[in-house]
């Protein structure tokens, strides 16, 4: 997901604990509920566009594009008009926004292409986030990090990526995602290594234990000897004593020893972020679909 080595203990990132409630409203209480989440999408405006410029700050622009993302799909019509619907079908707002949510997820998760897969837990991180509104509830909070740890979750959110501390955070692990989720890329920008797709990380792991993980092969060390430490400390070294040298060939000229001009060129492995929002995309694919592939 993420290249390089990083060393520290282990901070377990745990969800927001969010109960959603399957109470049905009645019917004078459904305009109530109706503002509770026009105020959550208020809210989240506000929120977002602090992390969106937070991010352009200090990554780069495809970045604090992923936030722009998020925004537009708090002004889609279409998700906006689903949620009111099921409100007005008496569920409250939490479980509308859920269930709206759910609708979207769906259909990315069904979807061939990994990159598409992977903006599920977009739409999961936008209903999270207007839920917690609605309730009064801190979502994940990563900034209070002060020591030097690689965080171990289930997933980790485009939102919680973006508090990430690279003086800090010396690593992440998740049992989910993969290269093309956004908090990936953000990883990749941070230059934190990561690895994802470790299904049962979570229960062979304890918060606080050392725990060393190796960007480039995959591998995680838990509880490490003197002797690994040793031995991937080297590596490490090694690694920055290799990217250390290639910048000297910054700016200069590639030829070949017989004075041969060469064009000498990067192939990135960060794919450009697609600048819609869940919402449109889906639309967008499902537009394709019945219109060129019938």
């Amino acid at each position: 997901m993420s290249e390089g080595i990083g060393f520290g203990s282990i901070f377990i990132s745990k969800r927001a604990d969010i109960d959603i409630s399957e109470r049905k409203i009645d019917a004078a209480h459904i305009n109530e509920e109706i503002s509770a989440y026009k105020e959550s999408i208020q809210q989240a405006h506000i929120q977002l566009r602090i992390l969106r410029e937070n991010v352009g700050e200090h990554l780069d622009e495809d970045s604090a594009a992923i936030f722009d993302a998020h925004i537009m799909m708090l002004d889609d019509p279409g998700f906006n008009e689903q949620i009111i619907n099921n409100i007005n079908s008496l569920n409250n707002a939490e479980k509308a926004i859920q269930l709206a949510g759910q609708v979207y997820i769906t259909k990315f998760e069904s979807l061939d292409s990994e990159y598409m897969k992977a903006r599920a837990l977009d739409v999961k991180d936008i209903c999270m986030r207007l839920i917690a509104n609605v309730q009064g509830t801190e979502l994940t909070d990563l900034t209070r990090v002060d020591e030097p740890v690689v965080v171990v979750a289930d997933e980790l959110t485009p939102s919680a990526s973006a508090q990430l501390d690279s003086k800090y955070v010396k690593g992440i692990i998740t049992a989910t995602g993969g290269v093309t989720s956004h908090s990936a890329i953000i990883a990749r920008s941070l230059n934190i290594p990561a690895i994802s797709g470790v299904p049962d990380i979570l229960s062979k792991v304890n918060h606080g234990d050392d725990i060393i993980v190796d960007g480039f092969t995959g591998d995680i060390v838990l509880s490490p000897t003197e002797i690994e430490m040793a031995a991937y400390s080297e590596k490490s070294k090694a690694q920055d004593e290799r990217e250390e040298k290639l910048k000297d060939f910054i700016g200069k000229e590639t030829a070949t020893l017989d004075g041969i001009k060469l064009a000498c060129m990067r192939i990135l492995k960060v794919r450009k972020t697609l600048m819609m929002s869940p919402a449109t995309t889906l639309k967008v694919l499902d537009f394709t679909a019945r219109n060129f592939f019938i």
